[in-house]
């Protein structure tokens, strides 16, 4: 399933990408990142590179079920 998303605060996506899914696990099993950095820097890219507050982000979500 794909849905365009306008995404309303960028530093809040970041956030949600970096706490919201394993990718925390693996900055704190690495050990020596700072989470808070990171969501920085990602949001600033977004801002510049994606342009995500003038223009929607198209996601995708891929469902698995099993019985």
């Amino acid at each position: 399933m794909r849905v365009n998303k306008q995404v309303a605060d960028p530093k809040l996506f970041a956030r949600g990408l970096v706490y919201g899914t394993p990718v925390i696990d693996q900055i704190r099993a690495r050990g020596g990142a700072n989470p808070e950095r990171l969501i920085e820097a990602l949001s600033d890219a977004f801002i510049h590179e994606l342009d995500l507050r003038e223009r929607p982000l198209q996601m995708q979500a891929i469902v698995f079920e099993a019985a």
